[in-house]
Order: C-alpha cells, then structure tokens, then sequence
C-alpha cells in the first residue's frame, strides 16, 4: 500500500516516506487503470472521476460522491484519501486525477503554480480544531489548552508538511504552548492516523479537526479550541489541468461546492463556505 495510517517512526521515516512519493504515483497509476477495467466491463458508459482529497474528508467525500453519482449516472467517484501534502505530491509527479481537494490553501497554490491546475478554484469548507482522548480514559473536560504540556504522548499530523499539523502548531504557537509540548508531540502521516493513534492507545491525546471527531465513536473532546488562536482552515478543490475526465471533473467541482451540499458537509461536522471568493468570510 502506499499509505500507512500508522506513526512515522523517528528513524528512518524521513527516508521511507520519500521512496513512497517515489513509488506511489506509478502504484496509483496500474490501480486506477485495474479499477477503470473492471467498471467499464460492467458498465461501459461509466467514466471514473479521480477525486485526490485529504485524509479529514474521508466519510463526507463518501456521501458527497454517493448523492453525486445519482445527480449524474455517468460518472462513478474514485477517492484516493490521504495527507494533501502526499496527494499535492504525487500530482506533481504525474499521478492521474481528476480533482484535488486540499485541506489548506498553501498545498493547492504550490500545485497551481506548477501549471497542475486547470479550473478555477474553490473554497467551500472551513474546519476548527480540538483535542480529544479515549472516552475510556480520565481526561475530563479542560477549560484551557494548557493541560497538554502534561500529556506524555500527543498527536498530531505532521506539522512540517501534513495541513492539520500546520494548522495545530499554528494555533500552539499562538498559545504560547508549542515549546513546552513539542517534545511530546508524535508526529502520523495525516490527521486519521493522529485519530487512531488515540484510538489504540499509541497517544494520551490528540490535535485534530472537529470533523474528525464524528469518525471515530471512541474518542471524545476534552478541549475546544480558545477563538483567540483558532487558525483560518480553509479547504480548496479544482479540477487538474491533466483531467483524464475533465468533464466529470468540473461537474465534481460544481456539485461538491454548491451552496446546496451545505447540509451534508455540515452532518459531517465541516463548516460549509460554499462561494467560489477566498476573501468570503465562513
């Protein structure tokens, strides 16, 4: 598999994680053409959309493909959900896709700017971060985000290129918490595994988005985010400059960022932004 929801160990991931954005994209390639195969012996008028999201977008990219698929019969979704720093990679190494929904501006700008882009962009989720723990454990619920620099084990994705754990050192920081607790901080290749890690008792708590906490029926919150230090999330998501199905990528595009999906991303816990303007507020 190229993607591992387990921790990045501290020696030798740097290096392994590498080889995967080496090999993933040509894995990708022979899969997609298995999946394209099978489907179109069944269904020969069907064409794939390729859909790269982030990892935080797993089950609400299920419902939201699932009520696309009835609007337009033609098309069948195929997600590949993963850190959007590892899908903005493997689409700059020629990885086929259809789509790239980023969860933060910054991955989507550097895919823009090396000419991957084909459509306009769109902002339609905004997200906001929490830590949570096992329902099982003692952690009660905190007044302040200070109780983590006490915590032995912390997780988060990746802040050196995962969004989530951009946008969480973003907000530690501003707390004036990150120096005390980066110590502690375990690093997972996206903001699932981060969940997980939680989930399986590899971590005491973890940083992870609102929208998270709603996959995983184990976990609880233990503290809010202080709206002082609440960083700007902000989800981008455009169709590829080389679209195998550009069609059915403009009509995802449309469809996902319709002011009319807002309930279904909001039963997902996602704040719905639904207007093409990066400078509307959510």
């Amino acid at each position: 598999m190229c993607l591992s929801n387990g921790l990045r160990s501290e020696s030798g991931g740097r290096e392994a994680e590498d080889v995967l954005f080496v090999l993933c994209p040509f894995l990708i390639v022979f899969l997609l053409m298995l999946l394209t195969g099978c489907h179109a012996s069944s269904s020969p008028e069907t064409k794939d959309v390729v859909v790269f999201a982030a990892a935080s977008l797993t089950d609400a990219l299920q419902a939201v493909a699932d009520s696309f698929e009835r609007a337009y019969p033609q098309y069948r979704v195929v997600p590949n959900v993963a850190a959007t720093s590892l899908l903005a990679r493997q689409i700059e190494q020629g990885a086929p896709a259809d789509v790239f929904f980023s969860a933060n501006l910054a991955w989507m700008d550097k895919v823009e700017a090396q000419g991957h882009v084909g459509g306009a962009v769109q902002y339609p989720l905004s997200n906001r971060l929490v830590v949570v723990a096992r329902r099982d454990s003692t952690s009660m619920a905190w007044a302040s985000l200070e109780p983590l620099v006490d915590q032995p084990r912390i997780a988060l994705a990746d802040p050196e290129h995962v969004p989530a754990g951009i946008y969480a050192r973003e907000g530690l920081v501003c707390a004036g918490l990150w120096d005390q607790m980066a110590p502690q901080v375990v690093p997972t290749l996206n903001v699932r595994a981060a969940l997980l890690s939680v989930r399986n008792g590899a971590a005491t708590v973890a940083v992870v988005y609102a929208s998270d906490v709603q996959a995983d029926a184990l976990v609880q919150v233990v503290a809010r985010w202080p709206e002082a230090c609440q960083p700007d999330i902000r989800y981008a998501v455009a169709r590829l400059a080389d679209a195998p199905n550009p069609d059915g990528a403009a009509a995802f595009v449309a469809f996902a960022s319709d002011a009319s999906r807002a309930d279904l991303w909001e039963q997902y816990g996602f704040r719905p932004r639904l207007s093409s303007s990066i400078n509307d507020q959510p």
